[in-house]
């Protein structure tokens, strides 16, 4: 079931484009655990950035074709369990938490961390842009915590805008990188992309496995 709405997503946004980016952003938040989140944006900026054109035309595409589209979809569906959360609390994540992936357990772990200052804001800006973290986990710790939404939002939309950005320029570097292969052209160089994105893979990789690690301790 996960890998079919998986797949229909990419789907959508290879025949709809931009419109299809911000709907799967809402959809991959409401799903939880279930859509991992460099999904949709990679998927984008594989299918709708052109391959072979230059980094400056690639990044204006990626900024306005996934990360704008994206980051407006993802900061719509985490906002539903920041809202959750800040007026509902531990009660909904007690007899929700289970279906997203997100329990009271691990919003300790992370409220521990905070200590309401300017500093937990720079951290919530930098855990947002790791494509590796939760960003409803984040939404709802700060929702539990007591952010105010006019504080927490505008950190919620650039932290989402940057992470998909990245994630966009990853994703058409990887097609930019097989179209080359395909080709013959510049092997080497095309090669050594490869390699790079490989060890960036790993590297996700990673650390998605110790964020669950963390996160069943």
């Amino acid at each position: 079931m996960v890998e079919k709405l998986t797949n229909s997503l990419i789907q959508a946004i290879q025949q709809n484009g931009a419109w299809s980016v911000f709907w799967g952003a809402i959809i991959e938040q409401l799903a939880g655990v279930l859509i991992p989140s460099p999904i949709i944006p990679m998927s984008a900026g594989f299918l709708l950035i052109p391959k072979g054109i230059a980094w400056g035309q690639m990044l204006s595409l990626a900024l306005r074709q996934v990360s704008l589209p994206y980051a407006i979809g993802a900061t719509f569906g985490a906002s539903f369990f920041y809202l959750a959360a800040f007026y509902g609390g531990r009660a909904f994540l007690e007899k929700f938490g289970k279906f997203i992936g997100i329990s009271v357990k691990n919003i300790d772990k992370f409220c521990e961390k905070f200590t309401r200052g300017w500093k937990d804001e720079a951290i919530i800006f930098l855990l947002l842009i790791l494509p590796v973290t939760s960003i409803s986990l984040v939404s709802a710790t700060c929702g539990i915590i007591g952010i105010k939404a006019l504080e927490f939002i505008p950190i919620l939309f650039v932290g989402i805008f940057l992470r998909a950005a990245f994630l966009a320029g990853l994703g058409w570097k990887v097609g930019d990188t097989y179209h080359l292969l395909a080709e013959g052209i510049d092997k080497a160089k095309s090669l050594v992309s490869l390699g790079m994105i490989g060890v960036a893979f790993a590297i996700l990789a990673f650390l998605y496995y110790k964020r669950q690690k963390i996160l069943k301790d």
